[in-house]
């Protein structure tokens, strides 16, 4: 998607957003899956957890994908609408022009209001990198852990941002 000058930020930002979230999320499965595990043999320690860190990891790594794959799709058909919802806050776009369809509402609703294309996206991301860092950890304890302390971390961050963009608002 090429991004508009016109755009408001919160739109621009999730332009710029959706792509780095395919990469990030493929990149991540695939590394979850070949070069951890493959790379150091059996685990050190975590014996009966590693299974489910990595289990966790993918599936997060998965929704992540799958929330990207729709908020792009929705763009796609109603980008003018989410366009008009950032502009003028959720709000006043609903109040306005009483002439919108239910799956025009329910799209920025989703994107603008609870944040699917944003927080919610990089929250799933975040999440799937604190249970690959304890997969990690598995095997190269320092290492794992440090990653883990840099995931939630993000995780914090994320929150904070998003809280503050709705204060501003």
């Amino acid at each position: 998607m090429a991004a508009d000058p016109t755009d408001p930020p919160a739109l621009r930002f999730l332009d710029a957003l959706l792509p780095a979230s395919f990469i990030l999320s493929t990149f991540g499965s695939l590394i979850t899956f070949t070069s951890t595990i493959g790379i150091y043999g059996s685990p050190r320690r975590y014996y009966s957890e590693i299974q489910t860190f990595i289990a966790l990891s993918w599936l997060f790594f998965t929704l992540a994908l799958g929330v990207a794959t729709i908020v792009s799709i929705a763009l796609i058909f109603h980008r003018r609408h989410v366009r008009d919802a950032f502009e003028r806050g959720y709000k006043h776009w609903r109040g306005g022009a009483g002439n919108r369809t239910a799956g025009e509402r329910s799209v920025v609703f989703g994107i603008v209001v609870l944040g699917l294309g944003g927080m919610w996206l990089m929250l799933l991301e975040c999440l799937a990198f604190v249970f690959l860092s304890l997969s990690v950890a598995a095997y190269s304890l320092p290492i794992g852990w440090i990653a883990f302390v840099a995931s939630v971390g993000m995780m914090v961050l994320t929150i904070v941002v998003f809280v503050l963009m709705g204060q501003r608002d």
